[in-house]
């Protein structure tokens, strides 16, 4: 009878070991794999450490999305590069703006300047081109109109703008030079123009 109440005694205790082995051993596991464990046991609270986890990894993907967004945003130092490209002559005329655009999305950009095509665009420098069927404001038009001597000069956006305008007598030009005033002369500088006025004069 003894030895049989013994016997009962080492097996409960045998027991007991045993379920608080599975206690301990559940508890690592609940520590070590929060993730797993909350996803076939959603019904279970997760420890603090693996909320921390989580909200470190949130941020993380947050940060992550909040680059990309400033990546495609103009910064605050930026550039906005305007390029006038002039089919008569073949000039670049390169300007640019002040930057009122800082913050601008390429999108934005792109409808602001619906007139121009994007060339290039980056968070420090957005550029921009347009053709322009006209000379350069580096060329001028001498032409003769109303018994005047006109000199026009294109802007840079190729419209024509008058310089100056002077009386020539008709009778002192020959048949082919009053042809090609009437027609219009083109002229690079301003040194071109006192030419053909030299050659008037002769």
């Amino acid at each position: 009878m003894f030895f049989y109440r013994l016997g009962r005694a080492a097996a409960l205790t045998f027991a007991l070991i045993l379920l608080l082995a599975a206690v301990v051993f559940s508890y690592g596991y609940i520590k070590r794999f929060p993730k797993i464990y909350g996803f076939i046991h959603p019904s279970v609270p997760v420890p603090n450490e693996a909320v921390h986890d989580l909200e470190y990894e949130s941020q993380g993907t947050i940060s992550a999305h909040l680059l990309n967004d400033e990546t495609d945003k103009l910064a605050a130092e930026s550039k906005i590069v305007l390029q006038r490209v002039y089919g008569l002559c073949n000039h670049i005329l390169t300007e640019e703006l002040d930057n009122y655009y800082a913050g601008k999305t390429k999108e934005e950009l792109t409808e602001m300047f619906s007139d121009w095509r994007m060339v290039s665009f980056s968070p420090e420098r957005a550029v921009f081109l347009v053709e322009i069927d006209s000379y350069c404001p580096d060329h001028y038009l001498v032409k003769h109109e109303d018994g005047l001597m006109v000199i026009y000069r294109p802007d840079k956006e190729g419209i024509l703008l008058v310089v100056e305008a002077a009386e020539i007598p008709v009778e002192r030009l020959s048949p082919d030079l009053l042809q090609e005033l009437e027609e219009g002369i083109v002229v690079y500088g301003m040194e071109g123009v006192e030419n053909i006025f030299e050659s008037l004069g002769s």
